[in-house]
């Protein structure tokens, strides 16, 4: 906004330019009205009982003075002309004086639409509340949905390997005694028993099964024989005179039923040797355990006791 000095010492050069910027001056506070927008109470118009007091109003682009009075539904801007004496005798129009009071007419509009707008401290201040709103609001719907997510932290029940000594399992865990000493294997809600098959329990959770060594039983030897691949003696035989009597003479006596009758004589010590039932094997049992590596187990219990 221009400034004007007015106090100079050989006095001002009072002009109709200068009244004029006067004038354009006034008219560019009325800009600051714009914040308040139209249809805006500046100032005053305080409600006391029926009466509504003296004030300032921004009513289209213009800020004017509110000259109150009694409530009514609607006011008007009136204007009044101030007119002065010319030395050449006129009276012409000096002043347009504008304000806003109520009453009636084809230019009146509703007292109603007339607001007050918050200042901008109350408007900063409320800005700053919402804002603080905003925030808190997010934490708790951010809290909501950390409630309804699955928790994704440590289960109780959780057995996991440990691979450092025993005395530093972390709080919270305890070694898992079930498993000391053995591998777990996969539950199977499907598994059956063959017929014939063993029972492995793969569908018992908890159920302890396997052995850490095995020795065969009869039937789960595989088939094979104890005689020599390919030998003449693959079936049970015996000396004559083990069975006692003359159950066979020379040779020449087997050969017209060779296949059924048993040839025992003149069998070599060698020959006996090779046709003797051979006892083999210790009944040691073997290792039933995979490759392995030796761990502890823990399971986690959580610090509710803690």
């Amino acid at each position: 906004m221009n400034n004007y000095n007015f106090e100079l010492a050989g006095g001002f050069p009072l002009e109709l330019d200068i009244f004029k910027e006067l004038q354009d001056n006034r008219n560019l506070l009325q800009a600051f009205g714009d914040l308040a927008g139209n249809f805006s109470i500046i100032k005053g118009c305080e409600v006391a009982g029926d009466r509504v007091g003296n004030g300032v109003v921004y009513y289209n682009n213009e800020v004017i003075p509110f000259v109150g009075g009694i409530s009514q539904t609607k006011v008007v801007v009136k204007e009044t002309e101030i007119r002065k004496q010319f030395k050449d005798g006129t009276q012409p129009v000096v002043l347009v004086q504008r304000v806003m009071c109520f009453g009636t007419g084809a230019t009146a509009v509703n007292w109603s639409s007339f607001k007050r707008p918050k200042t901008t401290l109350k408007l900063t201040e409320e800005q700053g509340k919402k804002e603080e709103k905003t925030v808190v609001k997010k934490l708790l719907d951010r809290i909501v949905v950390l409630e309804n997510r699955p928790n994704t932290g440590v289960p109780i029940g959780l057995v996991a390997i440990w691979g450092l000594p025993l005395e530093d399992i972390p709080k919270g865990w305890v070694e898992h005694v079930p498993l000391i000493g053995r591998t777990p294997i996969g539950y199977d809600q499907s598994y059956t028993k063959g017929a014939d098959a063993i029972d492995y329990k793969l569908n018992e959770k908890g159920a302890a099964i396997g052995a850490k060594d095995v020795q065969l039983s009869i039937d789960q030897m595989p088939k094979h024989h104890h005689h020599k691949e390919g030998s003449d003696f693959d079936k049970f035989a015996s000396k004559a005179i083990d069975v006692g009597g003359n159950v066979s003479t020379g040779a020449g006596a087997d050969q017209d039923n060779q296949g059924t009758e048993i040839t025992v004589a003149r069998i070599t010590d060698a020959m006996w040797e090779e046709a003797t039932e051979k006892t083999i094997g210790n009944s040691k049992p073997h290792s039933n355990i995979q490759p392995s590596r030796v761990v502890e187990f823990i399971r986690y219990i959580g610090f509710q006791n803690n």
